[in-house]
């Protein structure tokens, strides 16, 4: 999913709804990558960033590349993409490319896989850049001046007066105009568990829990823990890999951020497995997990696909 933040106006509160539903989607087990759009980047500085990738939005753009544009930030789950575009000169270059509007889009989409939700922040103003943000996205955010409260999640927060930031579908937040009622919502406090709940009904849903052991009929993006995952047992590959120690110190770099696992799981089993090779994979992510205790090794994307017979799966393990 891709949302994107946006206002015509500088100062309504745009960076700061961004950094904030980043950090509590990410405390609360969602993988988030944070898109800073904003010539002026005060998203990129919100957090600390602890591996600042070589590249970032501009060459994301310019380039419609995205090798080495995602940092790692030091709110574990979540990464960013952070804005090197002090001069605005990326306004410009979409006006005048051909498909420019279209580029954040398409390279976003390649990002999708690994990411739960994609958050973009945008500039205070209208461009093609800005345009480009609303054609990449699933959900626009859209925030009313007159509702901006000062809203902090990752930290105890008191309500003022809120009304719903996004579209007319939203629910659950709207305080009326009432003034008593504005003054008693005004000295409660809520904290992050409460704020997560009231935003998830507003605007996600409720998320349905899947049981250990129900079996998936459809190819279906999964996160899984190293706890659900097990090397594939009747591997007939049995050598050591030689790239053992380039993948592990290449996890280490990125963060396995780019790592989509394809797995499987027999039917009535309560494991799963990869699919078409993985794992080497999986072992340099435990070895990494043991060592660093990194939520980013614990936590795997994956693709599942059905398990249709034994044959198939050891074929595509010796493709491998």
């Amino acid at each position: 999913m891709i949302i994107t933040i946006t206002n015509t106006k500088g100062g309504v509160g745009k960076t700061t709804l961004c950094a904030n539903l980043s950090g509590y989607l990410a405390d609360h087990g969602k993988r988030v990558l944070a898109v800073d759009t904003d010539v002026q980047p005060t998203l990129s500085s919100y957090y600390p960033i602890i591996r600042k990738a070589p590249n970032g939005l501009n060459h994301l753009i310019t380039k419609a590349d995205i090798t080495d544009v995602v940092s790692t930030t030091g709110i574990p789950g979540m990464d960013l993409i952070y804005s090197d575009d002090p001069g605005g000169t990326l306004q410009s270059f979409i006006l005048h490319a051909p498909d420019g509007r279209q580029r954040l889009a398409w390279t976003l989409d390649e990002l999708k896989p690994v990411y739960d939700v994609i958050l973009i922040d945008t500039q205070g103003a209208v461009g093609p850049l800005q345009e480009s943000a609303i054609f990449a996205d699933d959900i626009v955010l859209s925030l009313c001046i007159e509702s901006i409260a000062g809203l902090e999640v990752r930290r105890p927060v008191r309500w003022k007066s809120c009304r719903p930031w996004c579209r007319s579908s939203c629910r659950g937040v709207s305080e009326p105009r009432d003034s008593r009622r504005n003054s008693t919502m005004a000295k409660k406090e809520n904290d992050t568990d409460n704020v997560v709940k009231l935003l998830k009904a507003g605007h996600f849903g409720e998320e349905p829990e899947i049981p250990a052991s129900v079996d998936l009929l459809m190819e279906t993006p999964l996160v899984l823990t190293l706890d659900q995952l097990v090397e594939y047992d009747r591997n007939t590959r049995n050598a050591p890999n030689s790239e053992y120690e380039t993948l592990k110190a290449s996890y280490i770099k990125t963060g396995a951020a780019n790592t989509l696992l394809v797995v499987t799981k027999r039917p009535g089993e309560e494991f799963y497995f990869p699919a078409a090779g993985g794992n080497t994979r999986l072992r340099v992510l435990r070895e990494l997990w043991d060592e660093f205790h990194d939520e980013r090794y614990y936590r795997v994307h994956c693709k599942f696909i059905s398990y249709e017979n034994e044959t198939k799966i050891q074929i595509a393990h010796r493709r491998r």
